[in-house]
């Protein structure tokens, strides 16, 4: 009886991976959007198996004068089923850390948005709104 080999390498392999970022921000509801590209470069290793996944979201949403800005970040981890919690917290330190680099931001857009309606409001008490969107 001849022996077989096994298939499978105990070796795990990673490989660098560019990962494209798009953020868009909609400004006045016309179709009006700002984008920024980014690059980061992350690091995803083959799996012998099916692997679980951790996913982890974390949706903000703030809200000043009839005026909404939101953000949702989430991420999936490809894990096996014994690295699950290493994974949690992996997944919950990247949403996080990302969350609080953009809240600056979503705090802008909200300040733009309630400086446009209290404008809007202004021209409308004087009698010289017009409709249409302006920047």
């Amino acid at each position: 009886m001849a022996k077989s080999k096994s298939a499978v390498s105990d070796t795990v392999i990673e490989a660098p991976v560019i990962l494209r970022v798009r953020r868009t921000v909609k400004v006045g509801g016309k179709g009006s959007a700002e984008g920024e590209d980014s690059e980061k470069i992350i690091e995803i290793r083959k799996f012998v198996t099916e692997p679980a996944h951790v996913r982890f979201s974390y949706p903000i949403k703030k809200s000043l004068e009839f005026q909404a800005a939101g953000i949702e970040i989430g991420v999936d981890i490809p894990c096996y089923r014994e690295e699950i919690s290493d994974g949690m917290k992996e997944a919950i330190e990247l949403v996080v850390t990302e969350t609080a680099e953009l809240l600056p931001e979503i705090d802008s857009v909200l300040d733009r948005l309630v400086e446009q309606a209290l404008e809007a409001k202004v021209s409308i008490a004087r009698g010289t709104w017009k409709p249409g969107y302006s920047k």
